[in-house]
């Protein structure tokens, strides 16, 4: 995938998903990342904390992670920047 590199969070694909959606995410900088997804009531349901080089990655989320269909929101944290958007889960 062709990027600024600037720091960005994209849009997961498939958007809405049934049984899995890829988070991608493009750091303009190496270090620790925080990915986190909350359900629509602000609870955390799922947090990956890692290590990431600069440039582009994914993560693959599967719909095993999810309770109840709806909208979700994700958010990636740096140690400078944050960025969020919003998922929509829908019952396979």
């Amino acid at each position: 995938k062709e990027t600024s590199g600037q720091f960005e969070l994209f849009q997961n694909q498939p958007n809405p998903f049934d049984s899995k959606t890829t988070l991608s995410f493009n750091l303009d900088e190496a270090g620790q990342t925080t990915i986190t997804v909350f359900d629509p009531n602000g609870a955390i349901i799922f947090q990956k904390v890692e290590w990431n080089s600069k440039g582009y990655h994914t993560l693959v989320l599967s719909s095993l992670e999810f309770n109840v269909p709806g909208t979700y929101y994700y958010q990636i944290n740096t140690t400078s920047k944050s960025a969020s958007r919003k998922m929509i889960f829908v019952r396979p």
